[in-house]
């Protein structure tokens, strides 16, 4: 009995030194991003004349991505300053997801707080990234810098911060993780990562066990059925016991990869390897690969081209009630409805409804422009009012929960009336 409790207090005093060596080690651990306050003015002030402004969220992309929107409703697209974080999306890489969730976490509860998020270029005049749609940007949630927070809890490094405003704290932080070996630091392998293999599967198995997939390395065959700029639409039919015909759909998404292009032909079957994820309530299949300079393993492999494309007719209940997105389907016999319609530089997003009274949403993204019958750029939602019923053939893309239509061409509009 003496030594069974010796043991118990062993354990007690092991569990209590760990613990105190733990405490211990922080215990010289510096708070930079408690320590960092947003010094310049930004009530009444606009970002592309003022260098900074208050916005709100639209959506978080990544670590160090997100969307929001400016006050006069613009969408403003930032790419946090002074941070480089895993990839999430496009690619999948350790400790991406884990970034992701520290960026989204805050910006959401600060959103859903309605505290203040404040956008703030590095100069007087904002500065446009490499891809020059989204705004280099430091930003701010409720009083604390979230690009700061990346690097000083391990998720990023620090990068591009010399001879910035915040270039003397950036530096400390970056040391200061790297001592204590916080995630990206630690030499340890991430928790939230799949190291394993690809596993064969196909579109049905997919989308019928959404959860059971989300995160895996996958491979399987579809048909593309639209692209849209680097990244498509694909989708594949599977015989039912009954002798129906079910079909599945995918987005793919690549991010940048221009090389994909060329091979996202409407038609061409591809064998596919990536990472089931989500994206805004969508499936998404990401981390593709292709390199026709430098071919792997897993990269995309065009199967037999000019296959045939299956268009389901759909209606408007049909369309927001189901649960299996990304297929290709025609909405016939539309009508115009001005408000929720709009047109900017990001896209256009037109409301329709048909003869109940059931609405959706008709979105067409950035690059893609209606043109009139003398081929001019439409910019104003009016022009859709004396075009009567009209059809749209699209893929159905769920966004925050709520199905639309995603136009991917002009020639999958069709008019009653084409006259102006």
């Amino acid at each position: 009995m003496k030594k069974k409790l010796a043991i118990i207090f062993t354990s007690l005093l092991s569990l209590v030194y760990a613990t105190s060596c733990k405490e211990d080690r922080f215990k010289d651990f510096v708070d930079y991003v408690a320590q960092t306050k947003l010094t310049q003015e930004y009530e009444g002030k606009e970002f592309f004349s003022d260098g900074i402004e208050v916005v709100t969220l639209n959506s978080c992309v990544d670590g160090d991505t997100a969307h929001f929107n400016l006050q006069n409703g613009r969408l403003l697209k930032v790419r946090f300053l002074g941070v480089d974080t895993p990839e999430s999306t496009g690619a999948i890489e350790p400790y991406g997801k884990k970034a992701a969730d520290y960026t989204c976490k805050i910006l959401t509860e600060a959103s859903e707080n309605e505290k203040i998020i404040v956008i703030q270029s590095e100069g007087a005049v904002p500065e446009a990234d490499s891809t020059g749609e989204r705004y280099l940007g430091w930003v701010w949630a409720d009083g604390q810098l979230i690009n700061l927070g990346l690097v000083q809890n391990g998720y990023s490094v620090s990068k591009g911060t010399v001879e910035t405003q915040y270039e003397d704290v950036f530096y400390n932080a970056d040391r200061q993780a790297s001592k204590y070996k916080l995630n990206i630091w630690s030499g340890e392998a991430d928790d939230s990562f799949n190291y394993g293999d690809y596993i064969l599967t196909d579109l049905k198995e997919i989308n019928e066990n959404r959860e059971k997939w989300m995160g895996q390395r996958v491979i399987f065959n579809g048909v593309v059925t639209r692209r849209n700029a680097q990244n498509c639409y694909i989708q594949q039919e599977f015989m039912n016991d009954d002798g129906s015909v079910s079909t599945y759909g995918m987005y793919i998404f690549t991010g940048y990869n221009d090389y994909v292009k060329d091979l996202f032909i409407p038609g061409n079957y591809i064998k596919f390897s990536g990472v089931v994820t989500e994206y805004n309530g969508n499936i998404q299949i990401t981390d593709i690969k292709y390199n026709p300079l430098f071919p792997g393993e897993h990269d995309l492999e065009v199967i037999e081209t000019g296959r045939p494309i299956t268009t389901k007719v759909m209606t408007i209940p049909e369309i927001k009630e189901t649960k299996y997105t990304n297929i290709l389907v025609r909405l016939e016999n539309v009508t115009f409805v001005e408000q929720g319609s709009y047109i900017n530089e990001n896209g256009m997003s037109i409301n329709v409804q048909d003869e109940n009274g059931n609405t959706i949403i008709i979105r067409a993204g950035k690059g893609l422009y209606f043109t009139d019958e003398n081929g001019n750029q439409v910019t104003d939602v009016n022009y859709f009012k004396d075009k009567g019923k009209m059809t749209f053939t699209g893929n159905i893309n769920c966004y925050e929960g709520v199905n639309q239509v995603d136009l991917s061409s002009m020639d999958d509009v069709v008019y009653e009336n084409t006259a102006n």
